[in-house]
């Protein structure tokens, strides 16, 4: 037997409030042809404007209820100062997309990415500065990226991407990309310049079976693009 589709809240109120509408004009059709019922049309009429008009009203009514749950359940996922999605929403996703990419036999990467010497930005700057530099590089990071790959933010000044049905060996042209745009950009500031980003990086199946542990390999590959040099990337176990 085939199982029927739920519909959404929102559409099976659109739905009984339409029949409601339909019914309510039937009935003033009824007494349009009937005069000799006008008299009752008289006495009911405002219960009439009301049946009619309450569908409508309750439509409008939970439209803007919808629109405003589509918000706040934005602001959720969101971490306000980069504009990409937060460390819960991140590893939720992380963490679905893991559990498909083991169903299907897919490979899938993760990547850490950390701004290379930022405490000296933030020193020559000041906090606020750095606050916006750090917007400008959640929007750099994620134009480079498919819109299919999540980039969110780890903490502070570090960065954290998935790329699904990517093998890991990969990802050096995307990083490549981002830190091109990076490197073409002036962050404003009390001493406008430069800055330049390390990524570390592991892959599922080879390097790690669990979320866990793609991300402490990710993050041994980053410290060790930061020791090596900087600017660069690092693949865990290459």
């Amino acid at each position: 037997m085939r199982k029927r589709t739920k519909l959404p809240f929102i559409y099976r109120i659109v739905k009984w409030s339409t029949i409601l509408v339909v019914e309510s004009l039937l009935i003033m059709f009824l007494f349009w042809i009937y005069p000799q019922k006008q008299g009752v049309l008289g006495e009911f009429k405002n219960f009439l404007f009301l049946l009619v008009s309450s569908p409508i009203l309750l439509y409008f009514v939970f439209a803007v209820l919808e629109n405003e749950a589509k918000k706040v359940k934005e602001l959720s996922t969101i971490d306000a100062m980069t504009e990409l999605y937060n460390h819960r929403y991140f590893f939720e996703r992380f963490e679905e997309e893991l559990k498909r990419a083991k169903r299907f036999s897919l490979p899938l990467s993760l990547l850490i990415s950390d701004v290379d010497n930022f405490k000296d930005y933030v020193d020559n700057n000041g906090h606020q500065w750095a606050d916006f530099s750090l917007k400008d590089l959640g929007r750099l990071v994620k134009k480079s990226f498919r819109p299919i790959d999540i980039v969110g933010r780890y903490g502070g000044d570090e960065f954290i991407y998935f790329l699904p049905s990517t093998e890991v060996k990969n990802v050096g042209s995307v990083v490549k990309r981002v830190q091109e745009d990076i490197k073409n950009h002036t962050f404003q500031g009390k001493a406008p310049g430069h800055l330049t980003l390390s990524f570390g990086a592991a892959g599922f199946p080879g390097d790690a079976q669990t979320s866990e542990e793609l991300v402490r390999k990710a993050d041994e590959a980053l410290f060790l693009a930061k020791k090596t040099g900087k600017n660069k990337i690092c693949i865990y176990g290459k």
